[in-house]
């Protein structure tokens, strides 16, 4: 994790200073194999109304990207709910954090992360005003921003993404089956759908269809960095 002497690393020059040279004392020194080390650069609450606070996103995601320049084969962590801590109690502002912060962080290099599976959705499936205000306070971007996210957070209360069962898709053809009940993620617990699995497996059995069409949705969005995996 990103301390040392002095404490906690808070920006992204202090977070690479420390953890550059954990790596080369484990490295160079004790002998530790380069795969064997995970960083934590420490994600860090923003939006919390103090302004020393606006650039942690930023910093985490800036120093990942040196990081993994830097120190190669060293493995980058983080724990992903401190970043929306200052909105507990609503999820939907939340999840909209989380799955906006760890498509920008795994561009970066991010390699695994710490996060409540049920508050994650699909970048891309995140409204475009709400991704605005999102946006804006993990770069901060503006000097407003924090207070922009919080009026705006008040419009968007309510419960995080439903899952839904949605039945719709039994009408189409064997690959948009195939590929709307195996591929449109939303994480839970192990790779999960919107709606259920259920039918899944009775529409194999029916039509023996092809696989491509629903990897290669899968290898799309995991590709960009807009859908997440979870392991339980």
């Amino acid at each position: 994790m990103a301390f040392d002497e002095t404490g906690q690393a808070d920006t992204a020059e202090r977070k690479v200073e420390i953890l550059e040279r954990a790596y080369r004392l484990l490295v160079d020194e004790v002998g530790f194999g380069p795969e064997d080390v995970i960083f934590d650069p420490c994600i860090l609450a923003i939006a919390t109304g103090i302004e020393e606070h606006n650039a942690y996103a930023k910093a985490f995601i800036e120093s990942t990207r040196i990081l993994k320049q830097r120190c190669p084969g060293a493995k980058v962590s983080g724990g992903v709910s401190n970043l929306s801590f200052s909105f507990r109690g609503n999820d939907r502002v939340r999840e909209a954090i989380h799955s906006a912060f760890l498509y920008h962080a795994i561009q970066a290099g991010l390699d695994m992360a710490i996060v409540n599976a049920g508050q994650i959705a699909i970048y891309e499936d995140i409204p475009a005003d709400l991704l605005e205000h999102v946006e804006d306070i993990i770069f901060d971007r503006r000097p407003d921003a924090t207070e922009r996210m919080v009026a705006f957070a008040e419009t968007v209360k309510g419960e995080g993404t439903k899952r839904e069962i949605d039945l719709s898709w039994r009408e189409g053809t064997v690959e948009a089956r195939s590929s709307t009940r195996s591929c449109t993620a939303s994480t839970t617990s192990s790779w999960r759908m919107r709606g259920r699995l259920g039918g899944l497996r009775g529409t194999a059995r029916r039509d023996r269809g092809p696989a491509d069409g629903r990897m290669k949705v899968v290898g799309d969005l995991f590709g960009a960095g807009k859908m997440f995996s979870h392991r339980s």
